[in-house]
């Protein structure tokens, strides 16, 4: 089964492999986008996106159910607007600043920007101005722990071991090797957002990002080089391929990539621009 989200929050569903297309749901309502999908985990999928847009479903994407954000120790509170300074350094265009973003108790006003779920079971969330949570009860209630960074994060991943890889703004990356009790920052080579990652074949971190940036990691997320650039246009999304390479999403759509700097040369499966 395959699933896509995005905008109003609309829920596609597919069952042979993407060649058809269901609508599971759909809002009328509200133009919030979904952001993201995880799971299935504990037979549970979950959607999630902006302005904490958060859903669950438990017949692998059939139906789907709105679902509460609880905030372990903390109380529900109406955000007010706050003035931004956006010449400070650590000022984030994907916050939707409101109070709430750095108080107690607004989990859900925040944008959710990823999902996933660590050795020992429990689930994370990472989003805006560093928001970082977990659940150890299948996403019933969540603690949001002290941000490791000011800035948004848009995407964690859990390593070969264990360990979890939390990414996103002008090239911040954090590892942990305690189940996120604490962080270390990676060093990345560029100050480049990254938006997505995932393990490649020989267990090694690959990040992906702004102006076609592929970063590797052979150090469980220590350290990270860049192993591909050709040109300048964005890459969200990424999977590693048998072959060392990988296949990437972004501003120029999908296209298969090895490593190397300098001139493109990868082969394109979805050209920029095309009008057939």
């Amino acid at each position: 089964v395959a699933i896509a989200v995005g905008h109003d929050g609309w829920i596609l569903r597919s069952e042979d492999r993407g060649q058809s297309w269901t609508e599971a749901a759909f809002s009328t309502d509200h133009s919030d986008p979904f952001l993201g999908v995880a799971g299935p985990y504990d037979g549970k999928l979950y959607a999630y996106g902006a302005f904490g847009k958060f859903m669950v479903s438990t017949d692998l994407g059939k139906t789907w159910q709105a679902q509460a954000l609880v905030e372990e120790g903390a109380e529900a509170a109406a955000p007010t607007a706050v003035e931004v300074d956006t010449t400070a350094e650590d000022y984030d265009p994907f916050a939707s600043y409101t109070a709430g973003a750095s108080a107690g108790g607004t989990l859900a006003d925040r944008h959710l920007n990823d999902m996933a779920r660590a050795a020992d079971g429990s689930l994370w969330l990472v989003g805006e101005r560093g928001l970082l949570a977990q659940s150890v009860n299948g996403g019933e209630s969540w603690k949001v722990l002290d941000p490791i960074y000011a800035g948004s994060l848009f995407g964690i991943i859990e390593l070969p071991g264990g360990d979890l890889l939390a990414f996103g703004m002008r090239g911040h990356a954090f590892v942990s090797r305690d189940n996120g009790r604490q962080w270390v920052a990676s060093e990345v080579p560029l100050p480049l957002s990254l938006f997505d990652g995932a393990v490649d074949a020989e267990g090694n971190a690959v990040l992906v990002g702004a102006s076609d940036a592929v970063l590797k990691s052979t150090d469980k997320g220590a350290s990270f080089q860049l192993v591909s650039q050709k040109d300048r246009r964005g890459l969200a999304a990424v999977l590693p391929l048998d072959d060392g390479g990988w296949l990437t999403g972004g501003e120029a759509g999908i296209k298969s990539q090895q490593p190397g700097v300098g001139k493109t040369d990868e082969s394109k499966v979805q050209a920029e621009g095309d009008a057939s």
